[in-house]
C-alpha cells in the first residue's frame, strides 16, 4: 500500500487484514511513530547484546503491539536487525534478538 503521508503506512495491515480497529490505531499514532522509531532504535543501539520485543516492551513502559509494530518498521528500514539469536521471553517462548545497526 502506497500512501501520501509516510507515517498513515500501516506496515502491520497485512498481518491484521485491514481490520478498522487496527487502521483506527495506526492513525491515531502517525504523528508519534517517528519519534517512537528514534527513542526505541537509541535505546537497542546502547545495548551491545541486542534486545527482544519485550525487552523494549517493558524497559519502555510500550504495548506489545505498539513496539512490535515500530520494531518491525525500524527493520523494514534497515535500522535495526535480527541478528539470528533467540532469548526466552516472560513465557518461555522463544523472541528474536535485534540489534541497531552502524548509522
Amino acid at each position: 500500500m502506497t500512501t501520501t503521508h509516510p507515517d498513515l503506512f500501516d506496515i502491520c495491515e497485512r498481518k491484521h487484514g485491514g481490520a478498522d480497529t487496527s487502521k483506527a490505531a495506526n492513525r491515531s499514532v502517525a504523528e508519534l511513530k517517528g519519534e517512537m522509531c528514534k527513542a526505541i532504535f537509541n535505546f537497542i543501539r546502547d545495548y551491545s547484546c541486542g534486545l527482544t520485543c519485550e525487552d523494549v516492551e517493558l524497559a519502555m513502559s510500550l504495548s506489545h503491539q505498539t513496539a512490535s509494530a515500530r520494531l518491525s518498521e525500524l527493520r523494514a528500514e534497515g535500522w535495526i536487525y535480527d541478528t539470528g539469536l533467540r532469548r526466552p521471553t516472560i513465557s518461555g517462548r522463544s523472541a528474536r534478538v535485534y540489534k541497531a545497526r552502524e548509522q
